[in-house]
């Protein structure tokens, strides 16, 4: 794609702040184009690089049909630190998989701290798609090998740096993975403790259950925020009840949390626990479990068909099943469901 005559004049006006309207003319462009682009914006100042490029970020993040990764990879190797990292963010929803070397080196080598920060992070997106076998071994290999090396082999590693990294690898469930995210949990400061309760929650193990639980009754909101969004990523219907529990929360981002899990864990089970929470005697609580069980049925997740609209309806029925409970009996309902389950099992 071409981009009109004087757009790169009016983007590199200094005297003048950054057209946003006229960066859409330069998504989508073709190699030659780019470079073009580049080779403009490195004749300008490390401030107008940085604004234009977080103008691009922000505008690509409002509408998916803008496209300006052709600009962001050839700023990988930007002299400022800044104008790589937002290079590197503008990159999120790339998955090619020849991102995967420079990303590599910059989260190895890069002489600026929040650069490496940024690279680790990015690593994440290629960690689940070699857990989920979408890519190559060797690649998969190499962003593991890549990712544990510095985690475990690097003592001077800054705590930004190690905490990206760990979040990144979690989704790789394999014992050395587990392993890291045990061993900072146990050993390490309170801001790392916190990025070890977000990774077992990308990890997504079973195992992680009595952690989160322990740290649902942290006295740290950012503690019990991350156990919160750990509990709904595991998916542990076990972790109902204390989610429940936690809807009168005192922080707001912590309440938000719990609806958002509860949903995540889905099932009968957890929409009965959301149309209870519709009548909630508070506001904000009743507005997120509204709009967790629209967004449940706007996807139409099977087994939710017990769900009423109470926007609408106001009246759900009563169902057969007998999950219309209080929320004091939720977790002796899930212990008899539990001991049911065992019982059809042998």
């Amino acid at each position: 794609m071409e981009q009109s005559p004087g757009v790169l004049e009016d983007v590199l006006d200094v005297a003048a702040p950054v057209p946003t309207a006229r960066l859409t003319e330069l998504s989508n462009l073709d190699r030659e184009p780019a470079e073009r682009v580049v080779q403009a914006l490195n004749e300008v100042s490390f401030e107008r690089r940085r604004d234009v490029l977080k103008n691009m970020l922000e505008i690509a993040e409002e509408s998916i049909e803008l496209n300006f990764d052709a600009i962001f990879r050839r700023c990988l190797g930007d002299e400022d630190g800044e104008v790589r990292q937002v290079a590197i963010e503008g990159l999120w929803e790339n998955e090619e998989r020849s991102l995967i070397g420079p990303l590599i080196t910059m989260f190895r080598e890069d002489e600026e701290e929040t650069v490496r920060a940024a690279a680790a992070q990015s690593l994440s997106r290629f960690a689940l798609l070699a857990e989920l076998g979408k890519l190559l071994d060797r690649d998969a290999e190499m962003v593991k090998r890549n990712l544990l090396d510095l985690i475990e082999g690097e003592d001077e590693l800054s705590d930004e740096v190690r905490r990206r990294a760990i979040e990144s690898i979690a989704p790789i469930n394999e014992p050395q993975v587990r392993s890291v995210i045990l061993e900072t949990y146990e050993t390490a400061s309170e801001r790392l403790r916190t990025a070890a309760v977000y990774a077992m929650g990308q990890n997504g193990d079973p195992v992680w259950v009595p952690y989160v639980l322990e740290e649902l009754e942290a006295d740290e909101p950012e503690l019990r925020y991350e156990a919160v969004g750990a509990a709904g990523r595991i998916g542990d219907e076990s972790l109902l009840p204390p989610l429940a529990r936690m809807v009168n929360d005192d922080d707001t981002e912590v309440q938000g949390a719990v609806v958002a899990a509860i949903a995540a864990i889905g099932g009968p089970v957890a929409a009965r626990v959301l149309m209870r929470l519709t009548e909630h005697g508070d506001d904000n609580v009743r507005e997120l479990a509204l709009d967790a069980i629209e967004s449940l049925q706007a996807f139409e997740t099977p087994g939710l068909d017990i769900l009423r609209n109470p926007r609408t309806q106001g009246v759900m029925d009563e169902p057969e099943d007998g999950t219309n409970f209080d929320l004091d009996d939720l977790e002796s309902y899930l212990e008899e469901r539990e001991e049911e389950e065992a019982d059809n099992v042998t």
